[in-house]
């Protein structure tokens, strides 16, 4: 048997870009309300992505981190045997 492999490569701009570029445009020629903003929100379709995958990682962090805490909580009061603090 012979088989074949495509495959398929997604080559454009993606939406962000796009609205980026959108964005500076409108920034540059001073049309519209988007001449008023700062370049922080004139370049927001950049950064917001990453902040909110940022911002993911970091709670699931702090999840690992107090579950964490808490199995060390129950080894050490099980080691002491302390029936009210068992996990």
């Amino acid at each position: 048997m012979n088989e074949e492999q495509t495959t398929v490569r997604n080559v454009g701009v993606g939406f962000t870009n796009l609205l980026t570029v959108l964005f500076i445009a409108l920034k540059l020629t001073g049309t519209g309300a988007v001449a008023a903003w700062s370049w922080a929100w004139v370049l927001s379709p950049l950064w917001i992505p990453a902040a909110v995958v940022l911002a993911i990682i970091a709670m699931l962090a702090i999840i690992a981190a107090c579950r964490w805490a808490a199995g060390s909580l129950g080894v050490w009061a099980r080691q002491r045997n302390i029936k009210e603090w068992e996990i």
